[in-house]
């Protein structure tokens, strides 16, 4: 069960391997740099975290997940599914 539910129960399954990014906002990256960056530890590099999930909450019963992270510590943002079709490979 994920940790990081935000009020659903339960928020899928993660399948297959995460993919983390550099943001590559413009807008989001300057606002990072004129606040404190990560709001748990104040690290200015913020990733964008892309998942795979088999979730409840999908019509097609899998999902794809992205969120923000830190990278250095365990904060994240809230996960944004929006409904796939089965992934070939689950």
């Amino acid at each position: 069960m994920s940790s990081r539910n935000y009020g659903l129960g339960y928020s899928g399954e993660v399948i297959g391997k995460p993919i983390a990014e550099p943001v590559n906002d413009e807008a989001f990256q300057k606002s990072v740099k004129d606040s404190d960056g990560c709001p748990n530890c104040h690290c200015e590099t913020i990733m964008q975290i892309t998942v795979t999930l088999k979730s409840p909450v999908s019509p097609t019963g899998y999902a794809r997940g992205i969120y923000l992270g830190c990278c250095a510590c365990p904060w994240a943002s809230p996960m944004v599914q929006m409904p796939i079709e089965k992934p070939e490979r689950v």
